[in-house]
């Protein structure tokens, strides 16, 4: 049967168009995970408050969807 056979999973992703926002964010990614990790350092309190008040949000969008 070949319900259950398996494939291979090496996928090659296709080169993004030169200049283009996808490429800008892989070659900057770095960097900005770097700014976003100095913030916390600087501001962790904020950081978290922020964290906070998207999670209340979150959680009232849910209970007034009744999911």
């Amino acid at each position: 049967m070949a319900l259950f056979k398996r494939r291979s999973t090496a996928v090659t992703p296709a080169p993004a168009p030169e200049g283009s926002i996808a490429s800008r964010i892989g070659a900057s990614g770095g960097a900005i995970a770097d700014r976003a990790t100095q913030y916390y350092r600087e501001n962790p309190k904020k950081v978290q408050g922020a964290a906070l008040l998207a999670s209340a949000v979150l959680l009232g969008f849910l209970k007034k969807r009744g999911t």
